[in-house]
């Protein structure tokens, strides 16, 4: 479970330096991390649109990139937990594995936003699927809606669990914490 955590963390890092690259990198350099990210961390399959959480409106002038700095701070997601399933026999590999992040802004880095699934393909783990939280329905449980990527099938109970740091800013989603991490 090692390599699964390093895996996603360095998604995560990733990710990260694609969101401070949008106030300060040019388009070009832009577009070349958004397709860097696709191409080390995501497995594209045929059909299935992508997209990197991370951009921009091409042409911004340097006064809208001040402007933009100013509203958007973004934070490093964090990673609160990661289970281990049998992957359903639609999926590569013996293992589906999902991980439990934060959003990337002040108000939401205490919280799960993200539920990324990876599974190990050809030579080495890939994200096959992001689901975010669908706020419209009460919780708990938390609700996750697809978002993009494969849809997953449902997934049973997990064979392991890695919990990492405890989300601190919604109820239900430290219930669901500590439900997981009860089976360490």
């Amino acid at each position: 479970m090692r390599d699964v955590i390093a895996f996603y963390e360095s998604y995560l890092d990733f990710e990260h330096s694609g969101a401070v690259a949008i106030l300060e990198e040019s388009d070009e350099r832009l577009s070349g991390l958004r397709g860097e990210i696709l191409d080390t961390f995501w497995y594209k399959f045929n059909g299935v649109p992508l997209s990197p959480s991370f951009g921009r409106p091409k042409g911004m002038t340097p006064d809208q990139l001040v402007q933009l700095a100013e509203q958007m701070k973004p934070k490093r997601r964090s990673l609160f937990l990661v289970t281990e399933h049998k992957a359903p026999k639609e999926l590569p590999g013996q293992s589906l594995y999902a991980a439990y992040a934060s959003g990337d802004r002040e108000q939401t880095a205490r919280s799960y936003t993200d539920l990324l699934y990876a599974v190990a393909i050809d030579d080495g783990l890939k994200i096959v699927a992001l689901y975010r939280e669908d706020v419209m329905k009460g919780s708990p449980p938390v609700c996750w809606r697809h978002s993009q990527g494969l849809r997953i099938p449902r997934v049973g109970l997990p064979v392991a669990v890695r919990a990492l740091r405890e989300p601190t800013g919604r109820a239900a989603h430290q219930q669901h914490w500590q439900t997981l991490a009860s089976r360490i």
